[in-house]
């Protein structure tokens, strides 16, 4: 694995996977740390823009022309070379590097010291900026551009100008010794070029000589025309072969079938004693089939025609026979002569091809030196003409500078950038937050939706609650009533339908509401329960025993004191179980009765209530008097009293909302409530579209009530969704 594809890899393990709805959710709900990180990168460009030293740049313009003065009507698409192979573009390359060289650094800062004797720049700030500086040359021009870079605009500004200058000093000092240079390096050029050409003469002519093509022409027309008369007796040899053959079936055929004879052919020797043979038996057969036609075949006519019928066909089987011998004899003949002509034809075809292959070879050498050999004669005219052109320009300028407009001096720095510095840096920020988001949401390790509830619980999901927008959970159970036709009292009324049915019925009225944190909707989904069960007819029990932060009693507006309190009620009870009939009060629904209870005062410890004997005794009551039980219990982790309540009813719901549920506290209560025995139907899924995200419909929990029972429901799932698809 590559590096990239480890980090990449690593990345993932640390903020888990990144989906558009996964992303959506965290910059929803993490928006500040985004925000934050926005914040710092404004500041860190801030700090960037006001402490980095500024960076000025001056760019000096010249035009540079390095072509001969009179060789103006000799044609630019000509390339001179001069020396060995040093082309006028290589001469530039060369003083290029004498541009960018120690002495005209150094004598550009004693110009500028000239120029600028009261200039307070030192000497080391002088010379980094001259050698940090650039030359360019624009392509397809003659545009040179040199760019220099300083923490002063003046500086900035005077170096660029100096570098300018002393270029064009530089090109004045060389024009007289690359005049005298170029001729004889010219010259040499050319003297080499015409014993290159007089060799190359020489070459082509022995060439010519040696190779011989024309004799290989007369042997290969001789061996196509060797191979053209193989050829044609090979094919004739090959046809009367088949001749033969397609002979040899048709006289089988007549022997077994006299009436077949007529396909034989009317040129061959045998054909015409086989067809009277065969004729004189379709007369014999004709002559029988009268004479049974008139008499009997005891008949010793009908006998004497049958006996010479039987003659004939043997007579003509031999000859049938004797005709097939002859051309098998012909056929052992003919094919030793076939097979010795096919080698002599392999030969022939080998060695053509060879031949073809020496005369290809032979004048794409011949070609080739001829082509090279007009080729160095151009070229030896062209220097010729450029010998004579550089001897008239001797005392014109080879190398011509034309400075263009003096600099400007620059008004703003290019470094520090405060567009690119403040984009760099938001960009920077943005993907920082991003991160930072997800890595806590990944440490969180929140439920993501209903499948992951499945996955990290093992447990169905029993129903899916939508989110209901009001902060009163009075009035989120309300919607039961008054609303009957919403959304969440849909959900509600599915789920009672749900525990109503076989699978349920049994463990599915008197149950636990547990919740893994606060804040999951425990309190109203027990409540809007409770409600649904009473409207089916049921008579129903609410009992809040979340007996450390009790909420029924604000839920149901109800006004308690320590006489109708749960916990101070089971706290005082004594051996001897008290009327817990007179706890309960109506809570104006028909059919549904509340149990609720105040916040723990001095005295009530509900831990040791949770596992006392008057709560047994309080549940067994409960059970016998109601039909339906919904227990508000506390959170799970938080605190222990929800371990004992579990073993007191039938079965247990788990509540889960997404992005608040912590899924190893949602695995951990699951297992650990089944360790001790209780009976957990499933997972309610509440808020569930809280943050506008996409759940599955209630299709999903139509899959489950589907499974049969003792069958694990998430499995059962999985081969319903294969036989689906099938």
């Amino acid at each position: 694995m590559s590096v990239g594809a480890s980090l990449h890899a690593g990345m993932f393990d640390l903020i888990g996977q990144v989906t558009p709805r996964r992303l959506a959710r965290v910059l929803f709900h993490r928006w500040y740390v985004v925000v934050g990180t926005l914040a710092l990168g404004v500041c860190a460009a801030a700090v960037i823009c006001a402490f980095v030293p500024p960076v000025y740049e001056s760019v000096a313009t010249f035009t540079l022309d390095l072509r001969h003065a009179s060789s103006a009507g000799f044609g630019d698409d000509v390339a001179i070379r001069i020396g060995d192979g040093m082309t006028y573009a290589e001469l530039f390359n060369t003083r290029y590097c004498e541009w960018r060289s120690e002495p005209v650094i150094l004598g550009l800062l004693r110009t500028y010291r000239t120029k600028r004797p009261d200039s307070l720049v030192s000497d080391d700030e002088v010379l980094e900026a001259l050698r940090s500086s650039t030359i360019d040359v624009k392509s397809n021009s003659r545009l040179v551009e040199v760019t220099v870079r300083a923490s002063s605009p003046q500086l900035c500004t005077d170096l660029s100008t100096a570098y300018v200058d002393a270029i064009i000093a530089n090109a004045e000092q060389q024009n007289a010794k690359i005049r005298v240079r170029a001729a004889k390096m010219l010259d040499s050029t050319v003297d080499r070029q015409r014993a290159r050409v007089s060799a190359m003469e020489h070459a082509t002519a022995a060439s010519r000589v040696t190779n011989g093509v024309d004799a290989f022409r007369i042997d290969l027309d001789i061996v196509e025309r060797s191979l053209s008369h193989v050829t044609s007796e090979l094919l004739r040899l090959e046809g009367e072969e088949s001749r033969l053959m397609e002979m040899s079936k048709l006289l089988s055929e007549v022997a077994n079938d006299p009436s077949a004879y007529g396909k034989l052919a009317a040129g061959d020797s045998n054909s015409a004693e086989i067809a009277r043979l065969a004729k004189n038996c379709d007369e014999l057969e004709k002559k029988c089939r009268n004479l049974l036609g008139a008499v009997t075949k005891r008949h010793p006519a009908a006998r004497q025609a049958g006996r010479e019928l039987l003659a004939a066909r043997a007579r003509l089987k031999a000859a049938a026979r004797r005709a097939a011998d002859s051309g098998q004899a012909a056929l052992s003949e003919i094919r030793p002569r076939i097979e010795a002509l096919q080698k002599r034809k392999a030969s022939l075809e080998m060695e053509r091809y060879h031949t073809e292959r020496l005369i290809v070879t032979y004048e794409n050498d011949v070609e080739r030196d001829a082509r090279s050999l007009a080729a160095a004669q151009s070229s030896l005219q062209t220097l010729l003409v450029a010998q004579n052109r550089v001897v008239n320009a001797a005392e014109s300028a080879r190398e011509t500078i034309i400075p263009g407009c003096p600099p400007s001096e620059p008004e703003e720095p290019i470094i520090p950038n405060p567009i690119i510095v403040y984009t760099a840096s938001l960009a920077v920020a943005a993907m920082l937050g991003v991160f930072l988001a997800l890595l806590m949401d990944r440490l969180d390790d929140f439920v993501l939706d209903v499948w992951d509830v499945m996955r990290r619980s093992g447990r169905p999901v029993l129903a899916v609650l939508p989110h209901v927008p009001t902060n009163v959970r009075g009035d989120v159970v309300r919607l039961l009533v008054e609303h009957s036709d919403s959304d969440f009292a849909e959900r509600i009324r599915g789920l009672r339908h749900l525990l109503d049915s076989p699978r349920f019925e049994i463990a599915g009225h008197k149950l636990l509401v547990v919740s893994t944190c606060p804040g999951e909707g425990k309190t109203v989904t027990s409540a809007s329960l409770a409600v649904s069960f009473a409207q089916s007819g049921r008579r129903t029990l609410l009992v809040d025993f979340d007996l450390r932060r009790p909420q029924q009693a604000g839920v149901w507006n109800l006004k308690l004191t320590k006489d109708d309190s749960l916990s101070h009620v089971l706290t005082a009870a004594t051996s001897k179980s008290p009327d817990f009939s007179m706890l309960a009060k109506p809570s104006g629904i028909p059919g549904l009765d509340v149990i609720a209870t105040l916040p723990p005062s001095d005295g009530v410890d509900p831990a040791t209530l949770t596992g006392s004997t008057v709560t047994k005794a309080f549940f067994a009551w409960a059970k016998l008097a109601y039909d339906g039980l919904i227990v508000d219990a506390p959170p799970f982790g938080t605190v222990a009293d929800v371990v004992p309540l579990a073993n007191l009813v039938d079965s247990v719901i788990v509540m889960c909302r997404p992005d608040r549920t912590n899924a190893g506290n949602l695995a951990s209560c699951v297992s650990y409530l089944t360790e001790t025995g209780a009976e957990i139907l499933g997972v309610v899924v509440n808020d569930a579209n809280s943050i506008s995200r996409s759940f599955v419909s209630e299709s999903v929990n139509e899959r489950f009530r589907m499974c049969p029972d003792g069958e694990d429901p998430i499995a059962f799932d999985e081969t319903r969704k294969f036989s689906d698809e099938d």
